[in-house]
C-alpha cells in the first residue's frame, strides 16, 4: 500500500485549478463515488452531498452524514440591539428570532442590508425552476444572487450556499430538497463559482439496481449539464449494490476527482494525476 497526500493550502472553492486531482478514464472505470466528493467535468464542479444504498455492504453508505464545506462569518442582528434601518427588505420587520436570523449576505448596504431567513427562502423557493426527468429529478436557480446588488450569495457555507447558513451552530437550508424515504438516491450539487453560472442540485433516484444515467448536455442525457466543456454524452453513473459509481465516457477533458486528503493506493493501481494542467501517471514496478 502507498498513499498520496496534497499539499494545496488554498481551498477548491477558491483555486480550483491549484489543487491536486485524479484522472477517471477508460482505464479505471466504475469508479466508486463517496460521500463528500468533488467532481470536476470540464469547467463544472458537482459535489456528492448525500446518497443511500440500500444493499450496499458498507455501513457507511447506509448513514446519511451530510458534509460540511468551507464557513464563512454570517452577520446577524439580534432584536435588543437593532437600529431603524436594521430592518428585512422584503418584510420590513424587525424581529429576529434562532429561527429565523436577519442576516447580511451581500455588499447591499443601509436599510436593503438585512433579510430574514425565511424571506430568502421563500424567494430563492421562487426562483427554482424544476425539471422532472425518468428517475431524476433536477433544479435550477438562473437568479441565485441578490437583484440589487447582483452579488452572489455566498459559495462557502454548510453544503456550499444553495442549502445551508451557519448561524450559532445552527443549521438552516436555504432551500427543502426531501429525500426518498424508502428508495435509494443520490444528491449531486453545482459549487461552480463562474460569474453567471446557474446553480443545479440533481437529485437521482433509481428504480431498480443496475440503473445507469447519463450525464452531459446533449438532449439524451439524464444529467443536464449546459457548458461547452462538457461533452454531448460526457459520463454514465451507475446504481449498483456496492453503491454508485461513474464511468467517462471517452470524453474530450475527461473527469477530475478531488483528493483533499491522503489517498492509499495498492501496489497494482497505476493512478492518473493533474495538477493544473500537468498530469502525472504514477505506476509501481518490482
Amino acid at each position: 500500500m502507498w498513499t498520496v497526500e496534497s499539499c494545496a493550502k488554498k481551498s477548491v472553492y477558491d483555486e480550483p485549478e491549484h489543487q491536486l486531482w485524479e484522472v477517471i478514464n477508460n482505464h479505471n472505470p466504475n469508479y466508486k463515488l463517496k460521500r463528500g466528493y468533488i467532481l470536476r467535468i470540464g469547467r463544472v464542479q458537482l459535489k456528492i452531498k448525500d446518497y443511500r444504498i440500500e444493499s450496499a455492504i458498507m455501513l457507511s453508505d447506509q448513514i446519511s452524514s451530510p458534509m460540511e464545506d468551507n464557513i464563512i462569518d454570517i452577520q446577524t442582528k439580534e432584536s435588543k440591539s437593532n437600529s431603524p434601518e436594521d430592518v428585512c427588505r422584503i418584510c420590513f420587520g424587525i424581529e429576529t428570532s434562532s429561527d429565523n436570523p436577519l442576516l447580511s449576505l451581500c455588499n447591499c448596504t443601509g436599510s436593503t442590508k438585512f433579510i430574514h431567513y425565511m424571506c430568502l427562502k421563500t424567494w430563492l423557493s421562487s426562483k427554482a425552476l424544476e425539471r422532472i426527468g425518468s428517475d431524476v429529478i433536477s433544479y435550477y436557480w438562473k437568479e441565485f444572487q441578490c437583484e440589487i446588488c447582483t452579488c452572489f450569495y455566498p459559495c462557502k457555507l454548510l453544503i456550499t450556499v444553495i442549502v445551508s447558513v451557519m448561524h450559532s451552530g445552527k443549521r438552516f437550508d436555504m432551500v427543502d430538497i426531501p429525500r426518498p424515504l424508502n428508495n435509494d438516491f443520490l444528491l449531486l450539487e453545482s459549487i461552480n463559482k463562474t460569474k453567471g453560472a446557474i446553480r443545479t442540485i440533481h437529485m437521482l433516484i433509481p428504480s431498480n439496481t443496475g440503473k445507469v444515467y447519463k450525464l452531459g448536455r446533449g438532449h439524451e442525457a439524464d444529467i443536464k449539464i449546459t457548458d461547452i466543456s462538457v461533452s454531448r454524452l460526457h459520463a454514465h453513473i451507475k446504481c449498483t449494490p456496492k453503491g454508485f459509481v461513474i464511468e467517462d465516457n471517452s470524453s474530450k477533458f475527461g473527469i477530475l476527482v478531488h483528493l483533499e486528503n491522503k489517498i492509499t493506493y495498492n501496489f497494482c493501481d497505476n493512478p492518473l494525476l493533474q495538477f493544473g494542467k500537468t498530469r502525472i501517471a504514477i505506476a509501481i514496478q518490482e
